[in-house]
């Protein structure tokens, strides 16, 4: 799915809320990472956690996400002057795991 636009926080905060629903465990994690990502590399990562998600029992609806925010408008303000921890020039790696 190519859901790739400009759109206010509030609906990218919601983007994941319909998929997730309640019930379940789910525990997040996830990661910084700079472009460009070597292809090899994203296609290991990518059959590392599929492998898990397709063998582990009830993690299917487990998620890896890539996150390409741009950060220049972000990193324009100090750090003290913000909230928002992830504050380099890098974008956020995203795991959730759900069983």
């Amino acid at each position: 799915m190519d859901m790739t636009s400009m759109m206010p926080y509030e609906k990218l905060n919601a983007c994941m809320n319909e998929g997730q629903g309640f019930g379940g465990r789910k525990m997040f994690g996830g990661g910084a990472y700079k472009l460009p990502l070597a292809p090899p590399f994203v296609q290991a990562l990518f059959d590392e956690f599929i492998g898990f998600s397709t063998t582990q029992p009830d993690t299917t609806d487990s998620l890896l996400l890539f996150e390409t925010i741009p950060y220049r408008k972000v990193v324009e303000v100090p750090n003290e002057k913000m909230a928002f921890s992830n504050r380099g020039e890098y974008y956020n790696l995203a795991t959730m795991i759900k069983w």
